[in-house]
């Protein structure tokens, strides 16, 4: 977490390097008449959070040119300088600002002041449900429609396809206002939410959230080009139906570690990369497809199928499948959700 303090006076500047001193890497500025709005272009897009210790005017003034987005704008809170009132002002949940505020709240000894719908009612906010469980949200829109309905209707119905049941589940007690079951018909004037890794016509009508939960395995010729294999993944994943979102790791066999097409495909998604010896895929239990020309080369019979099961896969949803050249397989991980 990285936080950017900004101060007016000598007394919010004490306040402000009192707060410094207890995180890692934060900063703290004195802003002097004329800086207000070049310090903020430079911190908006730096830091995760940005504390005014001041009026809630100056803030407004000074981020007020930068604000975007809500899926990318960094929290921002204000403070007085005696660390009386703590208010968050902007990206209260995706942002992290509110929970930001609470603990700086109990770090001072002052009051948090929230002001988001969900918060004031004490009701399920979607976009911190799906930011702590790392969850994709599939539209902002929707995600607004739900929280309304939600407000209106004092309660909500999240379907999970039986598909994936036993491996997404709630962890924990949920609120009574909240029901679960498999996908049932859409209702428009109801709040609702699907949780699954795939993507259906059928789900269209409602707010999805994707759990990151898939792992992708992966078999392929050596030195395979990077367009080829970036064409070859996305029109798998497109005849599965599963958005690039669900899928948390790709796997393979240690052969390709190194292979660039796969690494650089990795690290532009920010999806781990994992591989295996062929021991490692040899010891895997199970029944796979298996090829004599592929244990010739890598010695084992199938990679991207014990792959996926070696890098910790709850249960193989899909074998062997070749597209473009390339093998693919799918497992999915346990993904435990908690409100």
């Amino acid at each position: 977490m990285t936080l950017c303090i900004f101060t007016f006076t000598r007394a919010g500047e004490k306040l402000g390097e009192k707060i410094s001193s207890l995180f890692v890497e934060s900063k703290c500025f004195r802003v002097k008449n004329g800086e207000l709005t070049q310090r903020v272009k430079e911190a908006f897009f730096k830091f995760d959070f940005l504390l005014f210790v001041g009026s809630a005017g100056i803030a407004v003034r000074g981020i007020s040119p930068f604000v975007k987005d809500k899926t990318s704008d960094p929290g921002v809170i204000v403070l007085d300088e005696k660390g009386k009132y703590i208010i968050p002002i902007l990206s209260g949940h995706l942002g992290g600002a509110n929970e930001f505020a609470l603990s700086l709240a109990q770090l001072l000894g002052g009051q948090a002041i929230l002001t988001t719908a969900s918060d004031v009612n004490s009701i399920f906010a979607v976009d911190v449900f799906a930011k702590k469980n790392s969850l994709h949200i599939s539209s902002m829109q929707k995600a607004k429609n739900f929280s309304a309905l939600l407000l209106e209707k004092k309660s909500a119905e999240v379907f999970i396809p039986n598909a994936f049941a036993s491996e997404i589940f709630f962890a924990e007690k949920i609120p009574s206002y909240i029901s679960i079951s498999d996908c049932k018909d859409f209702n428009e004037n109801s709040a609702q939410v699907i949780i699954s890794p795939q993507i259906k016509k059928d789900f269209e009508p409602f707010l999805q959230l994707i759990p990151k939960c898939l792992i992708l395995g992966i078999g392929s010729k050596y030195g395979v080009k990077k367009e080829d294999f970036s064409f070859a993944l996305k029109t798998f994943l497109q005849s599965q139906a599963i958005p690039l979102e669900a899928i948390r790791i790709i796997s393979s066999i240690s052969l390709k570690s190194e292979e660039e097409a796969i690494v650089d495909f990795c690290k532009e998604n920010k999806i781990q990369f994992k591989t295996f010896s062929k021991e490692e895929l040899q010891n895997v239990s199970g029944e796979f497809l298996e090829s004599d020309f592929v244990k010739k080369i890598t010695g084992v019979g199938n990679v991207c199928a014990r792959s996926v099961m070696a890098a910790g896969a709850k249960r193989l949803l899909l074998d062997k499948t070749v597209v473009h050249h390339v093998t693919f397989a799918l497992g999915i991980l346990e993904s435990k959700l908690y409100i």
